[in-house]
This record gives structure tokens, C-alpha cells and sequence, in this order.
């Protein structure tokens, strides 16, 4: 099928989109992801994000401009999807295949925006100020605490609220550090004793 496929894209590019088009037209409706599968792939090839109008169900087409705008790595072509939601996923998917932190910024959903900078503070650029940007407190803590591990930063660890990721990080940075003199900054004696012990399996 795929062969099918690309042979009808090369047709496009040499005779237009319209043959190609019809192909999939003639696939029967009761396949809607074959349908979509060939819509798709010719949008991608060509560039042409208005080809995914083509389909008739509003979530697969939805599905195909963000496909598309994820593997040319155009944010502007997500202005085409239908609903917020997909609309913001489609933002989400492209900041992340394209490594731009700065898109996050676009997305309407708080939650999606948290997640996002959640992503590149906490594994892509490992940076507080990024931490900084996210509004749910709990996913700002998880972001600290992998930050304050990843750059072994002791004093940030110590400065988490949440106490069950201070101890985490804590024992993350005793494990790099080889040193289990960090784990007395642990409070609870059960998981002071974890962290040593922790500590002892990792360098030995």
C-alpha cells in the first residue's frame, strides 16, 4: 500500500495533486484509517497541510494537520485544527520535535503549558528559570527536584517543600556524590537508612 502510495505522490509532483487525491477518494469509507493513512502521507510529502481537508471525520483530519505540521516542523499549520484541544496538542508536538522551549508559550491550556515546560526544564535544558514558568506547584517541585539532581545542586534539593521529593533528590545527589553523609539531611529514619543503603549499592 505504501508503494501505492509514494508512486502516487511522485504522479503529483509531476501531473498535480488530483490523481493522487482521488486514489485515496476511492478507498471505501468503512477503511477511514487507510483513508487517513493515504491522506496523510501525501499531505506530509507534498507539504500541503489542505489536503487533510479531504477527510471527512473532523478527528482525523485533526490528526493529519498535526502530523503533518509535527514532521515539517511548522507550528502554523496547527492554526488549521478544528479544536482547541488538538490545537494545543498539535502546538505541544511540534515545541517539542523542533527543541524550541519559546513555543511553550503559545499553548492556551494551562495544563498543556505546564507540561511543556515541565519537558525542557526537566529533561531537555535542566534550568530553574524554566521551572520557574510552570503554575501547578506539584509539577513545579518535580521540575526542581530533577533539576537540583541532574546539575547535583545539594542547596536546591534542601529547598524543595514537598518532602517526599527533597528526600529523592537528596539521595540522588548522595549517590553521585558517593557520599552518605548527605543522607543525615533526611528527616524520616526509615528512608535516612534507604538512602545509605542506596548509596552503598550504586559505588560498590
Amino acid at each position: 500500500m505504501k508503494i501505492i502510495i509514494y508512486l502516487l505522490i511522485l504522479f503529483f509532483i509531476i501531473n498535480g495533486c488530483t490523481t493522487a487525491i482521488q486514489h485515496c477518494n476511492s478507498i471505501s469509507n468503512t477503511d477511514i484509517s487507510q483513508r487517513y493513512r493515504c491522506y496523510t502521507d501525501i499531505a506530509i510529502e507534498t507539504k500541503n497541510v489542505k489536503v487533510c481537508n479531504e477527510l471527512d471525520n473532523i478527528n482525523f483530519s485533526n490528526k493529519c494537520i498535526i502530523e503533518v505540521a509535527i514532521e515539517t516542523k511548522n507550528y502554523t499549520f496547527c492554526n488549521l485544527v478544528k479544536e482547541n484541544m488538538s490545537w494545543d496538542q498539535c502546538i505541544f508536538s511540534v515545541a517539542i520535535k523542533i527543541n524550541d522551549v519559546e513555543i511553550c508559550e503559545k499553548l492556551n491550556s494551562l495544563e498543556m503549558k505546564d507540561r511543556c515546560y515541565l519537558y525542557y526544564g526537566r529533561d531537555i535544558l535542566y534550568e530553574i528559570s524554566i521551572c520557574d514558568k510552570i503554575t501547578d506547584n506539584n509539577l513545579k517541585i518535580i521540575c526542581y527536584s530533577n533539576v537540583a539532581a541532574h546539575n547535583n545542586d545539594l542547596n536546591l534539593c534542601k529547598n524543595i517543600s514537598l518532602i517526599l521529593n527533597r528526600n529523592i533528590c537528596l539521595k540522588d545527589i548522595a549517590s553521585k556524590r558517593n557520599d552518605d553523609a548527605i543522607c543525615n539531611e533526611i528527616e524520616d529514619l526509615t528512608e535516612r537508612s534507604n538512602c545509605v543503603n542506596w548509596v552503598e549499592s550504586v559505588n560498590n
